[in-house]
């Protein structure tokens, strides 16, 4: 029962610990963790003074809230120092936000999650910015830029993540695939217009919310607009321009976890031909931190996320 106990605990502190690095710069009080993790105040009481001896939370006694510590800076360091791509893809990051205003990320799968490495840039409005570390599900039709290239196997068990929902799409997703496969990219296109995005604003009564409950609610409400369509054929932009959301590349290492450059927020109205332009710029900063991470020592031994 003690082990069970403990490994409890360690889950919830994995929780708390990732609830707020997804807000750095935010600060919680006692209850307000306990009710956004679903946790009792005794639990939460109990975790939010070991972590804060161990330095991993700070505590305001001016407002009696809690945010992330300063030792995890240290660790956050001696992480980036084990994981390389980061600290090389982020300058490559940086250009290219510099010339295409949006969020750029550099990602990998591990197991059935997608693993953000890096991200820099402005997120937009309501959208929260993914920061290092933080997790996405692997399902349909998420992670298709790395589907496109995995085995036969590894599609099978993410079309059966999709659930009932894919099933009916599971050959209409294979086709996709191999379209993406053939182009060498993805491109995802958005549906929600500036109208919709101020009509959740009007929906949502921020006078019995607090800011952090009010931005959540928001940040929920926009990311339940899916785009409107998330892989773009060809004869989409033949036929029409179309509003682009995001684009993204894989960037290939032998012996190592494929990767994904995405540049996204870009909210551009484009045609094939522009399309093809901002394709190639990020294509570039792809191929730019390809060459950055050959030049690392091959002799590490290979990791597997």
């Amino acid at each position: 029962m003690a082990g069970k106990v403990s490994t409890n605990g360690a889950s919830r502190a994995v929780s708390l610990v990732e609830f707020l690095a997804a807000r750095p710069t935010d600060t919680f009080s006692l209850s307000e963790i306990a009710r956004r993790l679903g946790f009792n105040k005794s639990t939460t009481h109990t975790l939010v003074h070991t972590l804060h001896q161990a330095g991993w939370l700070f505590y305001s006694p001016r407002t009696r809230t809690y945010g992330l510590g300063p030792r995890l800076t240290m660790l956050g360091e001696a992480a980036s120092e084990s994981m390389p791509e980061a600290s090389i893809a982020g300058p490559f990051m940086t250009e290219l936000v510099s010339e295409i205003q949006g969020e750029c990320v550099l990602s990998t799968v591990t197991g059935d999650q997608i693993l953000v490495l890096a991200s820099t840039g402005p997120a937009t409005l309501g959208q929260a910015s993914l920061h290092p570390g933080s997790f996405m599900p692997l399902n349909p039709p998420f992670g298709t830029v790395f589907m496109a290239w995995m085995d036969d196997l590894a599609r099978e068990q993410w079309l059966a993540r999709g659930g009932a929902s894919q099933a009916d799409r599971a050959s209409a997703l294979e086709e996709e695939l191999a379209v993406i496969r053939k182009r060498g990219y993805v491109a995802t296109i958005r549906a929600s217009s500036s109208a919709e995005i101020s009509s959740v604003m009007r929906d949502i009564d921020d006078r019995s919310m607090s800011q952090v409950e009010f931005r959540a609610a928001i940040e929920q409400r926009l990311a339940e607009m899916s785009p409107a369509g998330y892989l773009m054929m060809d004869a989409e932009l033949q036929r029409e321009p179309q509003w682009i959301d995001s684009i993204q590349v894989p960037i290939f290492r032998p012996g190592s976890n494929l990767l994904a450059l995405t540049l996204g927020h870009i909210n551009r109205h484009v045609n094939a031909t522009q399309l093809k332009g901002l394709v190639d710029q990020v294509r570039r900063v792809a191929d730019a931190i390809t060459d950055a991470l050959d030049g690392v020592d091959s002799s590490e031994e290979t990791r597997v996320l």
